[in-house]
């Protein structure tokens, strides 16, 4: 894997592909883009660099808050149970990785498109989850 710095300028490259594509965008366009993205950023949001890390976690937000006024309802609770998965089971050690977190989460509740019912039944179900594999 090439450095952290690499990475890092990889996913400001990407972020800038994004935004040009996501610039005209349709509900067609939108669905095409949810699993690859999904893909992109469940990978990226994986890395160790906690630099790579917040970046992935700008990336995420600009993603979702662009596509979301395009997709379904069931399109976007299927694209942020893979999202908030990987959020809330992060284990950093780091008060500032765990901050950042936790504003894309807040971001997510009080977007006009996703909302707080998603987002809570999500965490909800994550920590569910991560409860059943401590014990």
């Amino acid at each position: 894997m090439p450095d952290p710095k690499k990475r890092l300028a990889a996913i400001v490259e990407i972020k800038k592909l994004v935004q040009q594509k996501l610039n005209k965008i349709d509900q067609k366009t939108a669905n095409q883009f949810v699993e690859p993205f999904s893909l992109l950023i469940r990978h990226l949001l994986r890395d160790e660099s906690s630099e790579v890390y917040l970046e992935s976690l700008s990336l995420l937000k600009f993603i979702v808050g662009s596509l979301a006024p395009h997709l379904s309802a069931l399109d976007l609770h299927l694209m942020m149970s893979s999202f908030i998965g990987v959020i809330v089971g992060t284990n950093a050690s780091q008060i500032r990785i765990r901050v950042a977190s936790d504003k894309v989460v807040i971001f997510f509740a009080k977007h006009n498109n996703i909302g707080s019912l998603i987002v809570a039944k999500e965490i909800l179900k994550n920590i569910e989850r991560l409860n059943k594999t401590a014990f």
